[in-house]
C-alpha cells in the first residue's frame, strides 16, 4: 500500500482532534474531488512499519481521539488488505481510540468485509457535486452518510452517527462560527528542503532548531478576524530588500474557501511592508499539492522614508484571512493541482 500524507491533530475527518492517513488509489474518481492527486494507485511513498510506528506515536497521546482512513479510498484493492489489518492492530492497542474511515463505496456494498468490525464511524458514498452542502461537518454532499458502525451491525439497518452535523450547531464549539480550517507544520524533511533551497548556505543543525521553534499561526484576540504567521528566524531588511520566507505551514481547509495573505497591518503602516504579489492566495487543492502546500512569503521594504525593517524570530509578519467564495453558473473547471505557488496558470 503507498500513502500520500499523515495528518496529525486534524479536526475537520472525524470527531475531535484526530490523526488521518491519506491512502493512495481509488476508482471512484468524483468530480471535482478535493484530492485527486490521491486516485493512482502507485502515487506516494509505500506505507512501512516507520509509517505504522509515527501513527502509533500520535495515538499515544491522550488528547488524540483516534484515526481516520481516508484518501484516495482505503477499500481500494490495493489497500483493503493492509488497512484492515492495521486498523485491527489499532483497534487492540487502543480500544478506547474510534476508527472512522471515508469510502466512495455504499455501506451496503462493503458491509460483509471483515474491515467494519474495527470500525466506529464509516462515511459511505461517492461525493457528488450537485449535492454539495459546505454547511455539513464531515461530509462535502448530502447524500454521503454518517454512519455509526457499532450500531448498525446489530440492527442490520443504517444507523447514523448523529441526527444533525451541519457545521456550527449542536454540539459544534463556537457557535455560529464556521470553522472550516487546520493548521499544521510541513514534515521536517519538506522544511528542510525549501529552506536550503533558499538559504544554500544554512547547515542541517540550524535547519532543524529553526522547525523545532515554527509555531503555528493564531489569533490574537476573540474578535481577530486575522491568523498571525510568525517568522521563524530573524529578518532584516533595508528600504528595497527583499526575502523569502519558508513558513514551514501548510493549511488543511474545506471546499470553496480560500485563505487570503496580508502583511501585517503595524508592519505596513509603519514600513510600508509588502507581499510581492499583493495578496497571497492559498486555495483548499493548495494542501495537497507536492510539496505539501508548503506556504511562502516574499516581502518587501517599500519604505520611502529610509526605514530599516528588523523582524526577530517568533514574530508575527504576516496575517492571513479565511474567506467563502463562489463560482460562475456555468463554471467547469476540472484541473487538478500538482505543483506549488502558480502552478494553477495555464494559457488560453
Amino acid at each position: 500500500m503507498r500513502y500520500h500524507n499523515i495528518t496529525k491533530d486534524d479536526m475537520l475527518n472525524g470527531d475531535g482532534l484526530r490523526v488521518v492517513l491519506w491512502v493512495a488509489g481509488c476508482n471512484h474518481c468524483c468530480r471535482e474531488c478535493q484530492n485527486p492527486i490521491t486516485w493512482v494507485p502507485n502515487g506516494g511513498l509505500p506505507f512501512t512499519e516507520a509509517e505504522e510506528a509515527e501513527i502509533f506515536t500520535e495515538l499515544d497521546k491522550d488528547y488524540i481521539g483516534g484515526i481516520t482512513f481516508s484518501g484516495g479510498d482505503p477499500l481500494h484493492p490495493s489497500n483493503i488488505s493492509t488497512v484492515t489489518a492495521f486498523a485491527k492492530k489499532i483497534r487492540e492497542k487502543y480500544p478506547n481510540k474510534t476508527i472512522w474511515l471515508y469510502t466512495g463505496s455504499l455501506w451496503e456494498e462493503i458491509c460483509n468485509e471483515e474491515i467494519v468490525q474495527y470500525l466506529d464511524v464509516c462515511v459511505d458514498g461517492e461525493f457528488q457535486i450537485d449535492k454539495r452542502d459546505t454547511s455539513l461537518r464531515w461530509t462535502g454532499s448530502s447524500n454521503l452518510r454518517v454512519i455509526d458502525v457499532p450500531s448498525t451491525l446489530p440492527e442490520g439497518q443504517v444507523v447514523l452517527h448523529c441526527d444533525n452535523y451541519r457545521a456550527g450547531t449542536g454540539d459544534t464549539p463556537g457557535g455560529s462560527m464556521k470553522r472550516i480550517a487546520k493548521f499544521h507544520k510541513v514534515s521536517p524533511e519538506q522544511f528542510a528542503k525549501d529552506w536550503k533551497d533558499t538559504f544554500p548556505a544554512a547547515d542541517d543543525k540550524e535547519i532543524q532548531d529553526t522547525y523545532e521553534k515554527i509555531s503555528l499561526p493564531v489569533r490574537a484576540t476573540a474578535g481577530s478576524a486575522g491568523y498571525d504567521f510568525f517568522a521563524p528566524a530573524d529578518i532584516v531588511l533595508n528600504p528595497g530588500e527583499t526575502a523569502k520566507i519558508p513558513t514551514g505551514v501548510r493549511v488543511e481547509m474545506e471546499q470553496d474557501w480560500v485563505l487570503k495573505c496580508y502583511p501585517r497591518s503595524g508592519l505596513g503602516f509603519k514600513f510600508r511592508l509588502q507581499l510581492n504579489n499583493t495578496v497571497g492566495i492559498i486555495d483548499s487543492d493548495y494542501f495537497y499539492s507536492d510539496n505539501e502546500g508548503h506556504i511562502f512569503a516574499k516581502i518587501t521594504n517599500d519604505s520611502n522614508e529610509g526605514k530599516t525593517v528588523n523582524i526577530q524570530a517568533g514574530t508575527g509578519f504576516m496575517q492571513g484571512i479565511f474567506v467563502e467564495y463562489g463560482i460562475t453558473v456555468d463554471d467547469e473547471a476540472t484541473g487538478i493541482r500538482n505543483g506549488g505557488f502558480g502552478s494553477t496558470t495555464e494559457k488560453k
